[in-house]
């Protein structure tokens, strides 16, 4: 091209050092800079995972899980304000565990808590259990909860910033290990590996460092591994078929490890690859994959790989439509306060006269003293009132409807 000439030079050396740089732009194999950024987000995942652990269900889903199960009528209240208080980071546990208690939680009182919390409205469990109540809340209930199915509450965003950083400390994970075993100049590629390795807390690589170490022979190094993966990590049911697969895999490679490394594998190992193969048949996890290769290997299984063509790229259930708002313009408008007497709460069920969308609910006492006023509005037929302030008596509750009067209903709070 114009510009560019070409001239030989014959009488330079060749250094493949010179002339093929490796990794050219990183700090050898393990580069500084990508050894900080994982130090960094590292750091900030603990953070987050700290500030997650000390707000779901205040800290501890097990004690407020059994609180909800094990409650007695007499403690309603304290339950519901328990749960409010701990809102919005209620776990799918403890609010599947409250939509149980039909016989402890009023109907609106589960209507709040699961508003309170909108990752309710995404969860397919929480769906199925509320749908298999004995006796379902209403559809306007309903339509108030699943409201909430594209709004994110703060746990859900929280989650959601841990899943990003996550994402990124995966990609710079598996830069450094790529940079490592690309490297020429890295000799000692497996101890560079399990440094990075011990350092990772994903659980991916706690299985590649227990491998790492059953490879070198380190068989309890290995053990200790897998150990801390079963104590440190909650393993759903399909995780802890992951897990399993991996322990017999480990298994059978230490059993088949020569002093050489060099595996050799008897008819008691290759029966044990077998079973693995049985128990995993849709080769789910990595350790089937291997325990499969091992057979075709030795000549022992034939296999192609199959082609997967999905009718479908993405699914989900779709859940009853339910009203949004609730509004009875032709009903009647009216009060009813229940349980009455009342001790530490009462639920106001009412309707605003048609045509008006604000209202408010006065309370007073016997003398016709006035001591609280709580607006409500059309969107919304019942409210949960505390009582904490009321001392034992007699209250009128009355409801204004645009500032005319509907209805009143007398209530006896006994403490």
């Amino acid at each position: 091209s114009p510009g560019v000439e070409i001239h030989n030079n014959d009488g330079s050396a060749f250094s493949s050092t010179l002339s093929c740089p490796s990794n050219p732009g990183k700090s050898g194999g393990d580069g500084i800079m990508l050894v900080q950024k994982t130090d960094s987000l590292k750091t900030e995942i603990d953070n987050l995972e700290a500030t997650l652990q000390q707000n779901i269900d205040g800290g501890s889903t097990a004690e407020t899980a059994e609180d909800v199960f094990y409650s007695t009528l007499d403690e309603t209240y304290s339950v519901y304000s328990d749960l409010m208080e701990k809102s919005p980071y209620l776990s799918d546990t403890v609010m599947k565990n409250a939509v149980m208690r039909e016989d402890l939680l009023p109907e609106v009182m589960l209507r709040d808590i699961l508003v309170a919390n909108p990752q309710a409205a995404k969860s397919d469990t929480l769906y199925n259990a509320l749908e298999s109540r004995v006796v379902p809340l209403n559809d306007t209930l309903m339509g108030d909860i699943m409201a909430n199915a594209e709004v994110y509450g703060e746990k859900e965003l929280l989650e959601m910033q841990m899943a990003e950083v996550e994402q990124q400390y995966g990609l710079i994970v598996n830069q450094r290990i790529a940079n490592i075993i690309s490297d020429t100049t890295v000799l000692q590629k497996t101890d560079s590996l399990i440094t990075v390795y011990a350092f990772s807390n994903r659980l991916t690589d706690k299985y590649s460092l227990s491998l790492l170490h059953s490879d070198q022979g380190n068989l309890n190094s290995s053990a200790i591994i897998m150990g801390e993966i079963a104590n440190e990590f909650y393993l759903t049911n399909y995780r802890q078929e992951e897990y399993n697969q991996y322990q017999a895999w480990i298994s059978i490679v230490n059993r088949a490890n020569s002093n050489n490394h060099i595996l050799t594998f008897d008819s008691i190992q290759v029966n044990n690859l077998q079973a693995m193969l049985a128990i995993d048949s849709l080769n789910l996890f990595l350790p089937t994959v291997f325990a499969r290769n091992v057979l075709v290997n030795e000549g022992i299984l034939d296999y192609s790989e199959p082609l997967i063509f999905d009718s479908e790229l993405k699914s989900a259930n779709v859940h009853k439509q339910y009203p949004k708002l609730t509004s009875a313009l032709d009903a009647k408008a009216y009060l009813h306060i229940y349980p009455n007497p009342a001790k530490e709460y009462v639920i106001a069920h009412f309707r605003l006269a048609s045509g008006c969308s604000k209202g408010v609910i006065r309370i007073c006492q016997s003398d016709g003293k006035q001591i609280a006023s709580i607006p409500v509005n059309c969107k919304v037929e019942e409210l949960i009132i505390p009582l904490n302030s009321n001392s034992n008596g007699q209250f009128l509750f009355s409801l204004y409807s645009c500032e005319r009067f509907v209805d009143s209903q007398k209530v006896i709070v006994k403490k």
